[in-house]
């Protein structure tokens, strides 16, 4: 009974981490399109926003198959690694298109505020990480994903930073940094991505053989 009760626990908090996450990525992309129709740069916010939307699905995920067989877990796990692929290279890609335009102020209170949301999320998802070898399969990728967010809300920190720097002393950030900065962020994604599928055949292995399969 107490172990059912803390599946379905476990399975409600995952829900509400991908409703929140899907409210987040809706913020992040109303945020974008308001600086984008002043003609200043929106496309990373509204790519965050983008990202995030996959990354509450891949939540969903999590959360659909939670209490579910060993082997489904494992298949959602290597689903979610596949995904970090193609997030990372649009995420890359968005931040390579734009590097270049006007940033845009939200003010500094607006600016602040953001800056020291995001800031917590990461240093919890880096908590996460820490104690990641403790958890399941689908709660490790749970983790992961947290992290994950918080790597992509680090450029979004740098975006208001920059609005600042310039607003306050005139200082912009060279391009080649922007440029080497999303390129890092989408290299450990792609790099997470690979330990991922090469962690799920390996759990698949195990359990094929396990069962007497192999």
């Amino acid at each position: 009974m107490k172990k059912e009760f803390g599946a379905k626990t476990g399975r409600f908090l995952a829900f509400v981490a991908a409703f929140a996450t899907f409210l987040m990525a809706i913020g992040k992309m109303v945020l974008g399109i308001y600086s984008q129709a002043t003609f200043k740069n929106g496309i990373v916010v509204i790519s965050a926003g983008a990202s995030s939307l996959v990354i509450a699905f891949c939540k969903f995920l999590i959360a659909k198959k939670y209490d579910t067989h060993n082997k489904d877990q494992i298949r959602t796990y290597r689903l979610i690694a596949w995904l970090f692929m193609p997030f990372a290279i649009f995420f890359f890609v968005s931040n390579l298109i734009s590097r270049n335009d006007p940033i845009s102020d939200y003010g500094l209170g607006l600016d602040i505020g953001i800056t020291v949301g995001l800031t917590f999320l990461f240093i919890l998802s880096i908590r996460g990480i820490i104690k990641i070898k403790d958890k399941e399969t689908l709660p490790r990728a749970g983790k992961l994903i947290s992290f994950v967010v918080g790597l992509t809300n680090l450029v979004v920190i740098e975006h208001l930073f920059e609005a600042q720097l310039n607003k306050l002393f005139g200082v912009e950030i060279f391009s080649d940094f922007k440029l080497i900065f999303s390129m890092s962020i989408a290299g450990i994604i792609l790099f997470i991505s690979i330990l991922m599928i090469i962690l799920s055949f390996i759990k698949m292995h195990q359990l094929r053989k396990e069962y007497g399969m192999i």
